[in-house]
């Protein structure tokens, strides 16, 4: 048991590392813009070397914008605005998907462009927004961009091989290994604080075996001092709680929205408060 809880202490370790060590200077520019200063220098190279590692796998630009402020435009203007303004996307079509951030207005907003539009459904943009709306709640922007991030590729990959995730096609949650599913559930510090925790019990565990457990009541009297006639399990009563759990679809057909920005580019999105 130590053994094994020593093994995932060591791949919750590797796993905080820079799950892609590529240097600043191999982009030519940066899929994640940090104009409201809510990430640390690590954590923008992080995501940064992890946006463009995705990217180049899914031929589709994924990319993280935080903002100030809308400065007045819509959520939806302002993402797309910024997107085709700094020419993102792969391809004349322009592949790729921007999440954007207005701090101001607490808006979120995902911008779908060319293939984009295609993997990232209505339905599929507000499933991704539950995923991340908890930890934009809670100012925990990082953990926020990271899943936005595997969200992105898990749904460009589902598309390419398969079909979007949509209303006839409902999504489930990214597929994560055990030490991926701790580590957003815990900080890197609160894990290993866990982990040391259980070791700890368990070696008090081990180290206990006065205790035996008993399965009548009759072990527990002193001998001579009670006698019985006859000895029955009775079963009084049972409580049952029944809930009834609506089921929610996203509306109409499924698919992709589509609007016209204002430079004439197509683009699909969605999004809403944190």
């Amino acid at each position: 048991m130590l053994r094994r809880l020593m093994a995932l202490l060591c791949a919750l370790m590797l796993a905080a590392l820079p799950a892609f060590a590529l240097a600043e200077s191999a982009y030519e520019y940066d899929l994640i813009i940090d104009d409201a200063n809510l990430l640390t220098g690590e954590e923008m190279q992080k995501l940064n070397a992890k946006a463009w590692a995705l990217s180049q796998q899914s031929d589709m630009e994924f990319v993280v914008y935080t903002a100030q402020s809308a400065g007045g435009k819509s959520p939806e203007a302002f993402a797309d605005d910024f997107y085709d303004a700094n020419g993102y996307g792969y391809g004349a079509s322009k592949d790729g998907v921007l999440l954007c951030l207005m701090m101001a207005e607490r808006d979120w907003w995902i911008s779908t462009s060319g293939a984009g539009i295609y993997a990232f459904t209505d339905y599929g943009i507000q499933k991704i927004g539950q995923d991340i709306v908890g930890y934009l709640s809670n100012g925990d922007y990082y953990h926020a961009f990271d899943t936005f991030l595997d969200d992105a590729a898990y749904f460009a990959k589902e598309a390419a091989e398969n079909q979007p995730f949509d209303v006839n096609h409902e999504y489930q949650g990214v597929p994560l290994t055990l030490a991926q599913k701790l580590a957003r559930a815990l900080p890197v510090g609160g894990v290993l604080s866990a982990l040391v925790t259980l070791i700890g019990m368990g070696k008090m565990k081990s180290g206990l075996h006065t205790a035996h457990r008993k399965h009548g009541a009759y072990q527990y009297v002193r001998e001579g001092s009670l006698q019985l006639n006859r000895v029955a399990d009775i079963f009084l009563y049972h409580t049952v709680h029944r809930e009834h759990i609506e089921q929610s679809r996203a509306g109409g057909g499924g698919g992709s929205s589509t609007h016209v920005s204002s430079s004439g580019a197509t683009h699909g999105g969605g999004g809403g408060k944190f």
